[in-house]
């Protein structure tokens, strides 16, 4: 199994799945398998939105779990630079990863718990509480198709 990368690498890229399956896990966790991924999904949204608000070239984020392939799988690297781009033209992308976030962290206890781990940065903590802030009020799409063909 080839790991894509490690708690505590820096970045802020995001990875989309095209194909396969990857395992998102917590080393420090005698259970260390938070959560499975498989085509279509993505992850590394944690560090890129503690990243926004902040100069994406200047500061790098930590990452807040191992990334493992399983299988063989092919992922897509979205650039942080160009994420955030994208997120400027289309504020509603960064909603939906805001609230595809929060999902994670309120239906993963073993997340969860890392809530309130002392490991957990003030940087990373406020974006948490954030998430959970806006967990009655879910972002709303705009009736747009997201790509253009």
């Amino acid at each position: 199994m080839e790991y894509i990368f490690r708690k505590g690498d820096s970045g802020i890229d995001i990875y989309f799945v095209v194909y396969g399956e990857i395992e998102v896990l917590n080393p420090d966790m005698t259970s260390r398998v938070i959560a499975r991924l498989g085509s279509g999904k993505f992850f590394g949204e944690m560090a890129f939105l503690s990243s926004l608000g902040d100069d994406p070239t200047a500061k790098l984020e930590n990452r807040s779990a191992d990334i493992r392939a399983v299988s063989d799988c092919e992922v897509i690297v979205v650039k942080g630079h160009t994420l955030v781009e994208l997120c400027r033209r289309y504020p509603f992308v960064v909603e939906e990863m805001k609230t595809t976030a929060g999902e994670r962290l309120k239906n993963n206890d073993s997340v969860g718990n890392l809530i309130h781990s002392t490991e957990i940065t003030p940087s990373d903590r406020v974006t948490v509480d954030s998430l959970l802030a806006n967990e009655s009020d879910p972002y709303p799409l705009p009736n747009k198709p997201m790509f253009k063909i």
